[in-house]
């Protein structure tokens, strides 16, 4: 007990430190100014644009607010086998498909730019990251189970391995659709 109220006293002293820091007060002073300034100035206008890279961090939201629930469910007397939360993660990310092809289709044939409800992002970012969640832990587990134990590490090299080869060919169909939407328009 007297070590915790010794931690918690140790902590208290840091954070006075760090709020007397004219240095540290200074930094956020300036950060928060121009946070607020270019956020007023960006949402002072009728219409907002909100670029797409903002909403790159809703993905690790939703793993962060979403995992222990999904954890919780399989440790559970609901909790489905392997092929059904194969399922399920498959069927969450067709969904997150379908956000995509919904919120995409008022854009007109050959559109140059394209801008879509930030509903349909956030959508997608929700359904993809819950599939991620089913199918993700269950094919890490799987190769942890299956593989020898002398090829345990290289076959989750070879995973990772995988994973980042489908990243590098998803920027080159990316690269590849900029002539396509060209020439054939983006929906």
């Amino acid at each position: 007990m007297q070590l915790e109220i010794d931690v918690i006293k140790e902590q208290e002293a840091v954070i006075d430190r760090v709020k007397n820091d004219p240095v540290v007060s200074s930094i956020h002073s300036v950060l928060a100014a121009q946070l607020d300034e270019s956020l007023n100035a960006e949402f002072q206008e009728e219409i907002a644009e909100v670029p797409a890279s903002w909403f790159g961090v809703l993905n690790s939201l939703f793993i962060i607010a979403f995992a222990p629930l999904f954890s919780k469910w399989w440790e559970s007397k609901y909790n489905p086998n392997a092929n059904m939360k194969y399922a399920i993660g498959m069927v969450l990310l067709g969904i997150g498909m379908a956000c995509v092809a919904i919120g995409a289709s008022d854009i007109p044939v050959g559109a140059a730019t394209a801008s879509v409800s930030m509903v349909w992002l956030i959508l997608v970012y929700f359904f993809h990251t819950m599939g991620e969640l089913c199918v993700s832990p269950v094919a890490l587990s799987y190769v942890s189970k299956l593989v020898p134990g002398r090829m345990i590490a290289m076959m989750f090299g070879i995973w990772y391995l995988a994973v980042a080869i489908g990243m590098k060919l998803a920027g080159v169909f990316g690269e590849a659709s900029e002539g396509i939407a060209n020439e054939y328009g983006l929906s």
